[in-house]
């Protein structure tokens, strides 16, 4: 990837968290983004004395690579951000990894049998999600809310 595609990728991420902050606090969510090379969690939403972490990707296709691993089925929060480019709004999608792990695991399972046949191994796989098999999550924020009262 050139300099200016990764420099473009950042800022794009970047957006995202900030967005999804800005969105919590809007609702009356405490929020906060964290900084860092290596940085886990993106975001952390905050209620009194509870905290949520929160991870953020962002994209402007109607898909999401979520990474190299399918997320554990928990109830960790997870925010697809989809920003068009030009004047569009940004818009939200809200899943427990639990939801991810349920729409991911039967792709991981399909690639490592594939990968076990034709290698006679296991390969790593990347992952992504698309727009119609999230699109029942968008702006589900009461999740965060839900998710604030059940760390407390």
């Amino acid at each position: 990837m050139d300099e200016s595609n990764q420099k473009q990728n950042f800022m794009l991420g970047l957006s995202g968290e900030f967005l999804v902050a800005g969105e919590l606090l809007r609702r009356e969510i405490g929020a906060a983004v964290t900084y860092g090379n290596a940085k886990k969690p993106d975001v952390i939403a905050v209620d009194g004395e509870n905290d949520l972490p929160i991870e953020v990707r962002t994209t402007r296709e109607p898909k999401w690579v979520v990474g190299g691993k399918v997320p554990e089925p928990n109830g960790s929060i997870w925010v697809l951000v989809y920003l068009p480019r030009g004047d569009l709004p940004a818009e939200f999608f809200i899943l427990k990894s639990l939801e991810l792990h349920v729409i991911l695991k039967p792709i991981e399972d399909a690639w490592l049998r594939k990968c076990q046949e034709t290698h006679g191994q296991p390969m790593p796989g990347v992952y992504s999600v698309r727009r119609e098999e999230i699109e029942s999550h968008k702006d589900a924020w009461q999740k965060i809310r839900s998710g604030l009262a059940q760390a407390g």
